[in-house]
């Protein structure tokens, strides 16, 4: 007996340690916050409130905390329609007795092994969004998915307009043809939920910018130049980007290629372009200027409620480091002659070369270095006029050899031709027939029976007895 009231005293310190670790206090005989709940509509943690408290915090699966507004509520942009998360209140009392509750949102339904697998989106080719996603692992035989694009914030849903099945006709792949109708100024969420007579199929989600899952298409070059110069210029099209950097790959003749980056002078922010999950900042609009890098963006489904974290007050705007040579287009395309000169200004979209010669040059479009295109198709630029000239002359005078050469074989050919056959093959006298004959180009003579002709042959006169 007397172990035993030992072994109590031993553990009652820690079972109140483990139980305040875990938010339970004798403040919980009346606890401060009661009725925690999640409004989907306001996307507000709200609770009831009793007593006087010096502050209340809120955290979203123990990682994004913020402070409650007026110790009333925390506000939340994201939420989170597929996975449940941990939604939990802190409560620092005024005795300094900390108190913490949490409830978990949104409930989780159906086989989670079930749900649309691998869901990967990307906007592509200027135009379109193309979304893919594989059938759940555990997901029944009869189960069909369907794919909604949404608004994270004025919850406005667009269905897919094409789908794309697999072998057993369920859908797998959804396509946008007109990204320009959605709004980047907002996250959207790419939500796949999956219907079946068997057994609720629980969704999956993304929440991303359309900016940070765009793949850059190859810019247009094009190149005008001569002896000194050539200028360089591109087109570039996309929606959600105006302040791209480029990289141009270009050898000059026989020597290694080298890399040129061209870099767009800083305009104000772009639209974010990878996710930073976030839900420190309290502004529901603006997205971020510069948020966190991630290499692996674009080929993960976030499952989870995701905020954008805006950039703090002061935060200096990316900059990107000035680049030689950058050419004006107008200027040099006016001047473009022996005494062009390049002028080096801000221009994005062009590039001077000095000294060109013969070159070959290929450019992709990126983004903060980390997110780059695919390369434009190599091109060959001949630049050098004078020895285009010699060359174009060398080529004619050479062309008009060889056509002599040829009319002069050609002629020598039948020549010899004509006379071999006349030589084996000598034309045979024959009779002219003087009733059936064609004596068309012949040269005829007069003959007279009794009297000579100028050859002095003698005629004999034939009497026709009968017409054959």
């Amino acid at each position: 007996m007397a172990s035993l009231w030992l072994a109590a005293l031993l553990l009652a310190p820690v079972s109140a340690l483990l139980l305040g670790a875990r938010g339970i206090h004798l403040s919980d005989r009346n606890p401060p916050i009661k009725n925690l709940r999640m409004d989907p509509g306001s996307r507000r943690l709200t609770w009831d409130l009793h007593g006087n408290v010096s502050g209340i915090q809120c955290f979203e699966d123990s990682s994004f905390s913020r402070r409650a507004q007026n110790n009333l509520f925390c506000q939340f942009y994201v939420l989170s329609k597929c996975k449940p998360s941990n939604y939990t209140v802190q409560v620092t009392l005024v005795d300094g007795e900390p108190y913490s509750t949490w409830i978990e949102y949104p409930k989780q339904e159906g086989d989670p092994g079930a749900a649309a697998d691998h869901l990967d989106c990307e906007v592509h080719d200027k135009d379109f969004l193309t979304c893919r996603w594989a059938v759940g692992r555990e997901a029944p035989s009869d189960v069909q998915y369907y794919f909604y694009l949404e608004d994270t914030i004025t919850s406005q849903r667009w269905e897919c307009p094409r789908y794309t099945p697999n072998a057993q006709g369920q859908h797998t792949q959804c396509r946008f043809d007109n990204v320009s109708a959605f709004s980047n100024e907002e996250q959207h969420r790419f939500l796949v939920v999956g219907a079946s007579n068997r057994s609720a199929i629980p969704c999956t989600e993304s929440v991303r910018y359309l900016s940070e899952i765009e793949k850059f298409m190859a810019p247009n070059l094009s190149a005008t130049c001569n002896k000194s110069l050539a200028l360089m210029e591109w087109n570039m099209w996309s929606h959600f980007h105006k302040n791209l950097d480029y990289e141009l790959e270009i050898q000059q003749g026989a020597d290694p290629p080298f890399l040129q980056k061209v870099g767009a002078p800083p305009r104000g922010p772009d639209p974010p372009s990878v996710h930073a999950p976030s839900c420190l900042d309290s502004r529901p609009r603006g997205p971020p200027t510069l948020p966190e890098m991630s290499r692996g963006e674009g080929r993960r489904a976030a499952s989870c409620a995701v905020c954008l974290e805006p950039p703090t007050e002061g935060h200096p705007p990316h900059t990107p480091p000035p680049f030689p040579q950058l050419g004006q287009a107008g200027r040099l395309r006016k001047s473009l002659g022996p005494s062009a000169r390049t002028s080096k200004v801000q221009d994005d979209q062009s590039f001077t070369l000095t000294n060109p010669g013969t070159f070959l040059v290929r450019i992709r479009a990126q983004f903060l270095s980390e997110r780059v295109g695919r390369w434009s198709a190599p091109q060959r630029f001949v630049c050098d006029q004078e020895a285009g000239a010699r060359l174009q002359v060398w080529q004619m005078a050479s062309l008009m050899a060889l056509g002599t050469l040829l009319t002069v074989g050609t002629a020598v050919f039948l020549c010899r031709r004509y006379s071999v056959l006349k030589t084996l093959f000598p034309p045979i006298p024959h009779l002219k027939d003087p009733l059936g004959g064609n004596f068309e180009n012949e040269k005829m003579f007069l003959c007279e029976a009794g009297r000579p002709t100028q050859e002095e042959c003698p005629v004999a006169e034939v009497q026709v007895l009968r017409e054959s």
